[in-house]
């Protein structure tokens, strides 16, 4: 039997030290890396649900500011055409100039609404880069994790064939000098 091999009290299966070792380290380093991986998924999912609700709400405000503008000229033009009738020209240009005014402010503040949904685009696109690129961070971290115990299983198998080896040429040594 090689002193390098344990066997299995229940089923007599025999495998390597250093196989075990690396397999609890690489169960060990999964667990953590998933652990992490899942944290990290809870809050990027957290920031793309906030993102989402505030893209939500501005379509909600887009559309009634919509529905205020569209009621608003339609009031406006009712009471132009009745005012029409009463006042004189210049009145009439003075309420369409306003009309206007007030249709170009409510054009401006649905370009900075436009503008701030562009915005929360591009944040939920860095967003999912930034996901992606953890997500390989964290897989080279555990690849590295796994080379260094690799070899540190590797080194540490080597000094003990080294000690072994020590051991026999001493014994060796030991045999030639009785036999002198």
């Amino acid at each position: 039997m090689n002193s390098n091999l344990i066997q299995c009290p229940a089923c007599g299966h025999q495998f390597a030290v250093d196989e075990a070792f690396l397999h609890q380290a690489e169960e060990r380093i999964k667990s953590e890396y998933e652990k992490k991986a899942a944290e990290q998924a809870k809050n990027l999912q957290k920031q793309k649900e906030t993102l989402e609700a505030e893209k939500a709400e501005i379509e909600r405000l887009k559309t009634q500011q919509d529905e205020i503008i569209q009621q608003q000229l339609v009031k406006e033009r009712k009471k132009l055409l009745s005012d029409a009738e009463k006042e004189v020209r210049e009145e009439y240009e003075t309420k369409l100039d306003a009309l206007q005014q007030e249709n170009e402010k409510r054009k401006n503040e649905n370009i900075k609404l436009k503008e701030k949904e562009l915005r929360i685009m591009r944040r939920e696109k860095e967003l999912i880069e930034k996901e992606e690129e953890l997500k390989m961070q964290a897989e080279m971290e555990m690849l590295k994790k796994r080379d260094e115990i690799a070899a540190e299983v590797r080194q540490k198998e080597s000094e003990k064939n080294e000690l072994k080896f020590k051991e026999y040429e001493k014994k060796l040594e030991d045999q030639k000098k009785l036999k002198r």
